[in-house]
């Protein structure tokens, strides 16, 4: 039986090792990076979750193709979008480089991220949304 990694997993934990992290970073040290916003919605932070994708069917290795969805949150349109625009140079560092092994699984980038301005519809608070599709392989 072949065993798949949990893509929301690695890329979260990927991310809190990147130069994302230092914009995320609360004062005593966490890093709002989440899978779902917290309640209280501490800011800066970023939320992502899988959108779409999954196994790849006939592969001889465990392998995911998912497209990953990061809300990049802030108390400013400029904060949001310099965590954004991080995120995007981080995955395209992926794509050139060979990708990390997080927990035993590899990650590779295989998109050009897109990036889009999107405030929340209630509070208005500031959000760029960043999608990228990302690869696993245990």
């Amino acid at each position: 039986m072949i065993v798949y990694a949990n893509t929301e997993t690695t890329v979260k934990k990927w991310l809190a090792t990147t130069t994302v992290a230092a914009l995320v970073t609360r004062p005593d040290g966490g890093i709002n990076v989440f899978n779902a916003m917290p309640k209280g919605a501490p800011l800066p932070a970023v939320v992502l979750y899988q959108a779409s994708g999954g196994p790849s069917a006939r592969k001889d290795l465990p392998e995911q193709a998912a497209r990953i969805r990061f809300d990049c949150w802030a108390a400013t349109r400029a904060a949001a979008s310099d965590i954004a625009l991080q995120i995007c140079a981080e995955l395209d560092h992926l794509q050139r480089s060979v990708g990390p092994i997080v927990d035993g699984v590899y990650l590779g980038g295989v998109s050009t991220p897109t990036m889009r301005w999107l405030p929340d519809p209630d509070s208005d608070t500031p959000r760029y949304i960043v999608d990228a599709l990302v690869v696993t392989v245990v």
